[in-house]
C-alpha cells in the first residue's frame, strides 16, 4: 500500500473518530452511546470499504492485460482441453 493510500485511510479514520466523539459527547444514556458507537463504526467501515474498492479498481485499470498475457506466454505454454458429446435428440422434442 502506498504512503498516499495510508494517509487517506488514516485521515478517514481520524475524521470518523472526531465525528464519533462529537456525537457521544452530548449523550448521557448508555443506550444512546452504544447506538452512536455502532452507527459510527458502520459508517467508518463503509467509507474505508469504498476507498479500498476505488484503489483496487484504479489498480486493475492500470494493468495492460495483453502485455501480461504476452509475458506469461513467453515462459509458459497453453493447454486447452475440450470435450464434445453428440447426443441424439428425443423424437418428441422435434
Amino acid at each position: 500500500m502506498s504512503d498516499k493510500n495510508k494517509k487517506k485511510i488514516t485521515s478517514t479514520i481520524s475524521d470518523s473518530l472526531k465525528e464519533y466523539f462529537s456525537e457521544i459527547k452530548d449523550k448521557k444514556n448508555p443506550k444512546d452511546i452504544v447506538g452512536a458507537v455502532v452507527q459510527s463504526a458502520l459508517k467508518s467501515k463503509d467509507e474505508i470499504s469504498l476507498k479500498v474498492a476505488r484503489e483496487i479498481t484504479a489498480f486493475i485499470q492500470r494493468i495492460d492485460f495483453a502485455k501480461e498475457i504476452i509475458k506469461i506466454s513467453e515462459t509458459h505454454k497453453f493447454k486447452i482441453s475440450a470435450e464434445v458429446e453428440l447426443v441424439k435428440k428425443d423424437k418428441k422434442s422435434n
